[in-house]
């Protein structure tokens, strides 16, 4: 669902909408905080924790570029396992 609103926050981004790209990072920043909440393993929670620094950034910004939410997107992504594989092997 992160990887969701990072989506929708490029859509909006390329059609020059900061507000709802905005909005879009509120909700991901919301969902990372309990993803992080759930997590049991300390080196998931650092790189969770890793990801909601960069993504607050992102959000603090007056106007975040598409270029930094498609990075931001692809780091979300290789950190799991199995999406990495999927996006790799597509």
């Amino acid at each position: 669902m992160i990887a969701n609103e990072l989506n929708r926050a490029g859509a909006w981004l390329e059609k020059s909408d900061v507000d709802e790209a905005k909005r879009c990072y509120e909700r991901a920043l919301e969902l990372t905080g309990l993803t992080i909440g759930l997590q049991t393993e300390p080196g998931r929670i650092r790189e969770l924790a890793r990801f909601n620094e960069v993504l607050a950034g992102l959000y603090a910004e007056a106007s975040p570029r598409f270029e930094d939410n498609a990075l931001l997107l692809n780091a979300l992504i290789m950190l799991d396992r199995g999406s990495y594989a999927a996006l790799n092997n597509a």
